[in-house]
């Protein structure tokens, strides 16, 4: 992910398109993909240069990471939150 964000093949919609492919890639491998909060995209992109500077994947894992968990909870909280209001059944 962090060479896409760097190579701009295109004028507009790179860090969109990287994104997308990394949610493409998740989801062949059955995973969760994962949701770049707004609110927290300075520190996505000083993730995406601490890898490029450090030559790791690390500060990048460790953002999508926690930008991952911060999803599920906010689904889960929606979960419980329908729970009390008797939707109780899945689908």
């Amino acid at each position: 992910m962090r060479s896409t964000t760097t190579i701009h093949p295109w004028v507009d919609g790179n860090g969109r398109t990287a994104r997308l492919l990394m949610n493409y890639i998740q989801f062949c491998r059955n995973l969760f993909p994962t949701k770049i909060f707004r609110e927290d995209r300075e520190e996505y992109i000083l993730s995406l240069r601490r890898s490029q500077e450090e030559e790791t994947n690390q500060p990048f894992l460790d953002f999508v990471t926690s930008q991952l968990k911060k999803s599920l909870s906010l689904e889960i909280e929606k979960f419980n939150a329908s729970q009390k209001k008797g939707f109780g059944f899945l689908f």
